[in-house]
């Protein structure tokens, strides 16, 4: 018996089919006929064919189970080069894409290190690196200014500062007298520094450049004269001497520094005199208070009053004597002059 072969190749396998003459029984010496065995090739299967027997199919190879392989992954092996692997590390790869990178690689990353192009400088914010401030510049209370174009330098600005530009020179920090130098003084027209002015200024009144200040304003307050008139008696009937004709109590400390008297009619012959006690003692312990015969106010007496205590308590009680009456004289007043204590 002799036997046939049949060899197909299909990619880089081959296939070898084998045809046999067909015996009898072994022993038999009886002759078979030859089987004849062809293969026709298609994309998507081979066909074994036999002239005595079945045909047989030979199916692609998939995930599971050998088979034959398809034009499209004969393709696929044929475009890769001769030496590639499967394993390439990413040293290997970063290696190869070095050898294309540039500016007209066609690489297009979208981020670098998480950052995206807006966080760099464009060429036209510096073309190198060497444009770039650098962090050690910036120390502990620095700011960065220029004196010149594209020249960058850290400022240290000390404490009580501010930074600013006089008339003429640099940026520099400026102390408060040279801010203030800046600004100006303001004045009725303009806002600028002002100086407040101590209790004396405000006092004196004739400063028109310092500010008032609640203290200075409660000081010129306090001695701001004040006075007040009381009435000894009415306006028709005649005086007469005696002690406390009237009395009353201080609303506050007060700093006697004048006492007038005046008469609505005044007394024809005689010098009406007054005396004012605090607490029972006269605060005129020289002159009293006096309005010459005929006159209607003690601002035209021969003698004016002498006041030994000006300290009025507060509450304290104060009378008025009439010492002399005077010849008809009526409707006496007593002025108090001077500044709250």
């Amino acid at each position: 018996m002799s036997a046939q072969t049949i060899t197909v190749y299909y990619a880089t396998e081959r296939i070898v089919l084998v045809s046999q003459a067909v015996t009898g029984p072994s022993g038999s010496g009886s002759g078979g006929g030859a089987t004849n065995l062809a293969y026709t090739a298609a994309p998507t299967n081979g066909v074994v064919t036999s002239d005595t027997g079945t045909d047989a199919t030979l199916t692609l190879a998939d995930g599971t189970n050998a088979g034959l392989l398809t034009p499209a992954g004969f393709t696929k092996l044929a475009g890769i080069e001769a030496g590639a692997t499967a394993d390439q590390t990413a040293a290997e790869i970063l290696a190869a894409l070095l050898t294309v990178d540039g500016a007209a690689s066609g690489l297009d990353a979208d981020l670098l290190d998480g950052n995206s192009s807006a966080a760099f400088a464009t060429a036209a914010q510096g073309a190198t690196a060497d444009a770039a401030v650098p962090k050690s510049l910036y120390d502990a209370n620095t700011v960065l200014y220029a004196t010149a174009d594209n020249t960058p330098l850290a400022l240290t600005v000390g404490a009580s500062s501010i930074v600013g530009r006089k008339a003429t020179g640099d940026i520099v920090a400026l102390t408060g007298t040279e801010a203030g130098t800046i600004i100006g003084a303001s004045s009725t027209t303009a806002s600028g520094i002002v100086e407040l002015a101590t209790s004396a200024e405000t006092i004196t009144g004739s400063d028109t450049a310092r500010a008032v200040t609640p203290a200075g304003y409660a000081a010129a307050i306090a001695v701001q004269p004040e006075f007040f008139t009381v009435a000894v008696g009415d306006e028709t009937t005649a005086i007469t001497t005696g002690t406390a004709k009237v009395s009353f109590r201080m609303p506050f400390a007060f700093t006697l520094t004048n006492l007038r008297a005046s008469l609505v009619t005044a007394s024809s012959s005689g010098v009406p005199t007054v005396d004012v006690n605090e607490a029972g003692t006269t605060v005129m312990t020289t002159n009293k208070l006096t309005i010459d015969a005929n006159e209607l106010t003690s601002t035209t007496a021969a003698t004016a009053c002498g006041i030994t205590d000006s300290a009025i308590a507060d509450d304290a009680l104060i009378t008025i004597d009439i010492d002399v009456a005077g010849t008809g004289a009526a409707g006496l007043k007593v002025t108090f002059y001077g500044t709250r204590a």
